[in-house]
Order: structure tokens, then C-alpha cells, then sequence
């Protein structure tokens, strides 16, 4: 701020003092340029109107002749003349004027003159030595002179005549003003140096200072900050940011504890039935096998889980889409899932219109059906009841999968689309999973654009349910 201060300090003191005599002789002299010209352009009969006109707007003098040339000798006959006390062309002498007009014609334009005291006095005729005449003005004047020939044939010569004032009076004043501009502008950028210190520089020291601790693996960093709006919506960014990173920090870790438990166990069953089929005769029995089998399935399962969601965070996904009965799909996900009937007493059914036609990856809608009916058999409650239903309006296709367990608190159902979210975070055998199913359910649906959602009472179970549009296979 204060080398942006000195710049224009600098700037103001070059412009307005070293160079204002010449900023001022370049003004004039376009001023004077732009008149001359309108005038060469004008008809010899509103020359006298446009030339007093120009006289008193822009505060020159003019005189304009009529030359016309008489036995081979040229006569000036004046047209106009607007002069202001003081102009030399009130008193400029014949040879003199001849001398100007000589010098015009052999430029063949425009001729710019600036004139002295000594050449001044040259043209009016007046020795070195001897004062001015009465009235003239001793500073330094400017003159503009043309020849042209006018549409009417007419050689016309004009001339403009304006003082040159001296700016030595107008650059003291400028100078005292300049000092006063000076120090009042350095004491501002001081001041102005000293608020945008406060409210954007500390502010956002503190922030970064902050986010080194955050990067650090402190997630509780204070990102509160005062300032300019930006500031304050760069601390809300980064506050909601370190909450974030918190939340999925704890969910992993959550997620760790949750895989290692799950692993445990079906790996420590498949061990100890392992040993006794192995060390004790008579045990190697199809039970026992089968208890090795179902907790393969689940290591499985949970392996399957983590290689899924691992693919979705590395954007490797693809979905190929073809027509796909819903209708038996559900039922025959009813029907697969029923043998569980016989183990554990579950009922699967499936309720809903036959003919339900969808557009849409079966291998991931299946796997989407699939991971909802294994959430719903986690949480069935006492009557072990999952009702697949599917319904349509003519537009979509909902598919829904109800269970009539506990039900999902009213705040946790924000959450349940999480990663590594699982509402009962306790470890029994009943419940199984890592909280990446509903996680995969999400991205497969997003995938598919379809919309989603979860209705659920405490006490009496949940819905969770899916949209997609209707799909009519004679269509194309």
C-alpha cells in the first residue's frame, strides 16, 4: 500500500510540476490546430461567424485575409479579424506579416510558430533595444498560419494568435498543493495499510495457521475469524471442512473397528471348527462343514464390500444399461432369499404389480435390492418379515424394500447413506456388516440418476425405496 502510495505520489509530482509546461504548450497548440482546421474547411461566407465564434470559445485571436494576386504581386484584402488586447496581430508590421505568409506557403500546411520576446518584437518591427509598444503583452505567444484555397477558388490566409502564459505561479500553487496531497495520501495508505492489516492479513495468518494444525490431525483448530466477508466465508469453508474431516476421521476409524470384529469372528469360528474337525474323530460332520462355509460367505461378503466401495472412491464404476423386469427380479430375490426361511424362521415376500419394465444395469439393481433385503434381514425385528413391493404411477417404478424392526431415529436418517455409518454401532452376531452397504446403494443409484429414500418409524420398522422411469421394451 505504501510503495502503491509513493507511485502515485511520484506520478502526480511529474506530471503536475516537471512536465506542465509542456502538457500546457501541447494543449494549446492542439486547441489552435483544431480551429485553424475547422476554419480551411469553412465557405468564405461563414468564415466571419465560425472565426468569431471559435475568438470567444476558445479565447484566440484571428485574422483572416483574402490574397489575391495583382501584376504579379499578392494583396491581402482582410476578411475578418477578432483580436484581444495584447495580440501581436493587432500590430504586426507588413514585412513581418509577408515574412509569416512566405514561410507558410513554402511548408504547404500548416505552419506552428512559437515566438519569444526577441522574435516577437522582430515582427511588429520594433528594434532590441526599444520597449514594447503600449498594450503588447510580454510572454511568450503562439502562432497558427494556412494558406488554402476555399471551394469558391478564394486563396485565403489565416492566422491565430494566443499567449502563451507563463505557469511558474501555477506550479508554486500546485506545489504547496502537492505537499498538502502528499502527506495527507502518505497518512492515508498508513491508515488504510493498518485496516487491511487487521481485517484481511491477521485474519488470514490466523486461518493458515489453523490449517497447519488441521494438516497435523487436529480437527478441533479454531478457524473463527473476523473481517471482510470473504474472510468470514473462508473461516465458515474451512470450519465446516475440519467438521467434515472429523466426522469421516471418526468413521473410519469406527469402520476399522467394525472390519476387524466382523473378520474376527467368522475367522476365529472357521478356526475352531477347523481344530476340532481336525483333533477330534467323529466331528468332521456336514454341520460342522457348514458352519465353516457360512463364515467364508461372510468374509467374503465383507471383502466384497470393501473392494466395491473402493472402486466407487477410485471413479472406476460403469454402468451398462439394458431392459430389466422388475417385477421378477424382486421375485425371484423373494424367492432366493426364502431358504433362510428354514434356518432362521425369516419371511421374504413380494407384493406388487407383475409387468414392471426399468432401463437400467440389472447386475447393479440387483446388487442394490440385494444389499436393502440384507439390511432389512439385520434389522427384521420379532415377526423376521422383509416385503419386496413394486409399484407404478405410469411415469416410474418404485421398489421398496419394508422390514418391521426397530426403525431408524429421525436424526440418524441423515446419516445412513454414509460410508462408514451404521446406527447400531454395537457387535452382535445377529448384525452383520461394515456400513458400505447402503453407502453402495447411494453411488449405483446416483449412477443410474434414479431417486431415493428411507422412511422410518421407531417401533415399527422401515422403508427404504428407490425410483426409476418406466420402461416399455416394444418402445424403442
Amino acid at each position: 500500500m505504501m510503495g502503491f502510495s509513493v507511485a502515485v505520489i511520484v506520478v502526480l509530482w511529474v506530471l503536475q510540476i516537471l512536465f506542465l509546461d509542456e502538457f500546457y504548450y501541447y494543449t494549446t497548440k492542439g486547441r489552435m490546430q483544431a480551429s485553424i482546421s475547422q476554419l480551411t474547411k469553412a465557405e468564405t461566407a461563414e468564415l466571419p461567424k465560425l472565426a468569431g465564434k471559435i475568438a470567444v470559445n476558445r479565447q484566440l485571436s484571428i485574422r483572416i485575409f483574402r490574397i489575391e494576386n495583382i501584376d504579379g504581386e499578392n494583396s491581402a484584402y482582410s476578411i475578418c479579424q477578432f483580436t484581444s488586447s495584447g495580440s501581436i496581430l493587432n500590430d504586426i508590421t507588413q514585412t513581418g506579416m509577408n515574412a509569416l505568409y512566405d514561410e507558410t506557403v513554402s511548408k504547404k500546411s500548416t505552419l506552428t510558430t512559437r515566438l519569444d520576446r526577441h522574435e516577437i518584437k522582430h515582427l511588429l518591427g520594433v528594434p532590441d533595444d526599444m520597449p514594447m509598444p503600449s498594450g503588447v503583452e510580454i510572454p511568450d505567444r503562439l502562432i497558427v498560419s494556412a494558406v488554402q484555397t476555399n471551394a469558391d477558388g478564394e486563396l485565403l490566409y489565416i492566422l491565430l494568435d494566443t499567449p502563451l502564459t507563463p505557469v511558474d505561479s501555477t506550479v508554486s500553487t500546485l506545489k504547496n498543493q502537492l505537499i498538502f496531497v502528499t502527506v495527507a495520501l502518505l497518512l492515508l495508505s498508513i491508515a488504510i495499510a493498518f485496516l487491511l492489516s487487521t481485517l484481511i492479513a491477521r485474519p488470514i495468518k490466523k486461518l493458515s495457521k489453523a490449517a497447519k494444525e488441521l494438516a497435523n490431525g487436529n480437527y478441533a483448530a479454531d478457524f473463527s475469524a473476523d473481517g471482510y466477508r470473504e474472510v468470514v466465508e473462508l473461516s465458515d469453508t474451512l470450519t465446516y471442512a475440519a467438521d467434515e474431516i472429523a466426522k469421516v476421521d471418526r468413521l473410519q476409524k469406527e469402520l476399522l473397528a467394525n472390519i476387524s470384529h466382523d473378520l474376527r469372528t467368522p475367522l476365529t469360528m472357521i478356526i475352531g471348527y477347523g481344530e476340532v474337525m481336525r483333533d477330534i474323530d467323529g466331528e468332521n460332520t456336514p454341520e460342522n462343514v457348514q458352519v465353516i462355509i457360512d463364515e467364508a460367505e461372510r468374509l467374503n461378503s465383507l471383502v466384497n464390500d470393501l473392494l466395491e466401495i473402493s472402486s466407487y472412491q477410485a471413479n472406476n464404476e460403469s454402468i451398462a444399461r439394458d431392459a430389466l423386469n422388475i417385477s421378477e427380479t424382486l421375485t425371484e430375490v423373494a424367492v432366493r432369499y426364502q431358504h433362510l426361511k428354514d434356518q432362521g424362521g425369516y419371511t421374504f415376500r413380494f407384493e406388487g404389480d407383475d409387468g414392471l419394465w426399468i432401463y437400467a444395469d440389472k447386475k447393479r439393481i440387483l446388487q442394490v435390492i440385494c444389499n436393502l433385503v440384507n439390511n432389512a434381514v439385520n434389522y427384521a425385528g420379532e415377526d423376521k418379515t422383509v416385503i419386496l413391493r413394486a409399484s407404478s404411477d405410469g411415469e416410474a417404478v418404485r421398489v421398496s424394500v419394508t422390514d418391521h424392526g426397530r426403525g431408524i431415529p429421525e436424526n440418524e436418517l441423515a446419516n445412513i447413506w454414509e460410508r462408514y455409518y451404521k446406527v447400531d454401532k454395537t457387535h452382535t452376531r445377529g448384525v452383520t456388516g461394515s456400513g458400505l452397504g447402503l453407502s453402495i446403494v447411494r453411488r449405483i443409484l446416483e449412477l443410474h440418476g434414479a431417486r431415493y429414500g428411507v422412511e422410518s418409524q421407531l417401533g415399527v420398522g422401515s422403508t427404504f425405496w428407490f425410483e426409476l422411469p418406466c420402461y416399455k421394451p416394444n418402445e424403442e
